[in-house]
């Protein structure tokens, strides 16, 4: 398994992400995305399909985070080196 970032960089546009939860929640869409050569493929699939789709290696991560709005200010400053 790669331990490099860059290897799970990958396009999705934005309409493609929920704004609010699927009710029932079993008829949630599920994008399923694939490695295919040197970028992926994607399916559309319900969640459902998730136990067919799944195979013996594969790892799951769930999140239960909850999202707030948020507005972080930052301000970078100037960095010198020294030799």
């Amino acid at each position: 398994m790669s331990h490099l970032l860059a290897d799970y960089d990958y396009d999705l546009p934005e309409n493609l992400i929920a704004q609010s939860p699927t009710l029932p929640h079993h008829d949630a869409r599920l994008l399923v995305c694939q490695p295919d050569g040197d970028s992926y493929t994607y399916d559309d699939k319900n969640f459902t399909d998730l136990p067919h789709i799944l195979l013996p290696d594969d790892v799951l991560f769930f999140n239960n985070t909850k999202v707030f709005k948020a507005r972080l200010p930052l301000i970078q400053k100037k960095v010198t080196r020294h030799s």
